[in-house]
């Protein structure tokens, strides 16, 4: 039998989709991923807060990296301890789940390398760090890696408030020296967190690409240049050339790296919707 989040915690799915909650299988995996693109486009309170919280965020990632001379200094490090995430021990169900899985200490490394190249050719977005994570070839799973560490207030803001609407048993529950009210798990006694279904997708849009996501549209010459090693489209490029390969071409140019930030942006998003199986 399927047990879902609202039959344990004794609320109806209509009640949590007037919220907005992912109504998660209790007892399997759900295959659907936290998507940092999610938070452009957010409409809850807390989400957009949490996008604020992400550009203060990554901000600081960038500028420790403007500052930093070599890999082996005070600044670099911070940036390569703060990407190395390990297990965060977040799950969208009790069973064995891909939940949100952390970077191992090789990808961590190997993003804040790729990501201080880029900043020196003045790419400073937000959004960067997400993208780099596709050229390094990390996959989908810990996409929303670096987003989760960072936005867990928000989400158990949006966890507390959701309690109290829907009047769900709950208890004190401290995290980074704040009380939130959230419900406990009947079984292992661990908190829950509620999940905005628009936070999640199937698919991260930035490993969403198709055929009209033109490479370079704005510069003949770029795009002149990189069409025999890329091809005519980013989705043509990551499905058929290695990630190391799009990187490297990326990296002589830095100006695609902007065009490509430009179109993540642009893009309307994959949410997941409560008709959806999951």
């Amino acid at each position: 039998m399927k047990t879902k989040l609202g039959d344990l915690l004794g609320v109806s799915p209509e009640g949590l989709e007037r919220c907005g909650v992912f109504n998660a299988l209790v007892d399997r995996d759900s295959l659907v991923y936290m998507d940092p693109h999610a938070l452009l486009v957010a409409k809850l309170p807390e989400l957009q807060e949490a996008l604020a919280r992400f550009r203060r965020y990554t901000s600081g990632l960038v500028r420790l990296l403007q500052v930093s001379n070599r890999s082996d200094d005070v600044f670099y490090s911070e940036v390569v301890n703060e990407l190395a995430l390990g297990d965060m021990n977040i799950h969208f169900s009790h069973a064995i789940s891909r939940g949100v899985c952390g970077l191992k200490p090789e990808m961590g490394a190997s993003v804040t390398s790729t990501a201080r190249k880029f900043i020196r050719a003045g790419i400073t977005d937000m959004e960067l760090f997400t993208l780099i994570f596709v050229l390094e070839g990390i996959e989908m799973k810990r996409s929303g890696a670096m987003m989760a560490k960072v936005i867990l207030p928000n989400l158990f803001s949006y966890t507390e408030r959701v309690v109290k609407e829907l009047n769900i048993q709950s208890g004190l529950y401290r995290h980074q020296g704040k009380a939130y009210q959230v419900p406990f798990h009947p079984l292992d006694g661990k908190p829950i967190i509620l999940m905005p279904l628009e936070l999640l997708s199937f698919k991260p849009v930035a490993y969403d690409w198709n055929e009209s996501d033109l490479i370079s549209a704005s510069n003949d010459v770029v795009r002149m240049m990189v069409t025999p090693q890329l091809g005519t489209n980013w989705k043509a490029a990551f499905e058929n050339c290695f990630p190391s390969v799009v990187k490297k071409v990326m990296l002589l140019h830095p100006s695609l790296m902007g065009d490509l930030i430009r179109l993540y942006r642009s893009k309307k998003g994959n949410p997941v919707t409560p008709s959806m199986v999951v």
